[in-house]
């Protein structure tokens, strides 16, 4: 159960956050600020990435070596460094997700709507609270492409089994795959909106 909770909290933060960064940006105006900067848009999003990567790190940390392994006995069977650099790739991919919804949204309340019109069907959907096997087939293909479906088998495998990366690469590479891919459509949106 701690473990579906930090999932869950960390899926929430990863998208929330950069999402509503960027339109509090667009709503003040700082956007164009940066926009007639040296920085290229690419460079933009990069630091809104990073940002959320170094903030999503600190609080696994946090939550895992001060709570879930002390308080509720959670192992740690894998390796740990394996374990930190999937949440660094994981927080890549829903800042990523968070990054295209703020390029469809125009303000802070918007943007909140549309996170949890998004986030909770993958919560829901992502096997930490419904078995995948039950679902339609239309759906299990459907959900492949949330990144918190590989990302829940990886961090089970490392914590629970003790697994490496020969065993868990192609679930790393899907979920990489995915969030490259909505980095790359946030950046594009981004210049077409902002360009």
């Amino acid at each position: 159960m701690a473990v579906f909770t930090l999932l869950n909290m960390m899926s929430v933060a990863c998208v929330m956050l950069p999402a509503t960064a960027a339109v509090r940006e667009k709503e003040h105006g700082t956007i164009d600020q940066l926009l007639v900067s040296p920085l290229t848009p690419l460079q933009i999003m990069t630091a809104k990435v990073a940002a959320m990567m170094l903030v999503t790190l600190a609080g696994t940390l946090l939550a895992f070596y001060g709570v879930m392994s002390p308080v509720f006995g959670v192992p740690m069977r894998g390796s740990p460094v394996l374990y930190f650099a999937v949440v660094a790739l994981y927080a890549f991919s829903m800042s990523g997700l968070g990054l295209v919804l703020a390029t469809l949204a125009k303000t802070s309340g918007q943007v909140g709507l549309l996170v949890i019109l998004t986030v909770l069907p993958i919560l829901n959907l992502s096997g930490t609270s419904s078995s995948i096997e039950s679902m339609p087939r239309a759906m299990r293909w459907a959900v492949e492409l949330s990144p918190l479906r590989h990302f829940v088998g990886i961090v089970y495998g490392i914590m629970f089994r003790g697994e490496g990366l020969a065993s868990l690469w192609p679930s790393v590479l899907a979920m990489t795959a995915i969030g490259a891919a909505l980095f790359a459509f946030a950046l594009s949106r981004f210049r077409t909106q902002f360009a």
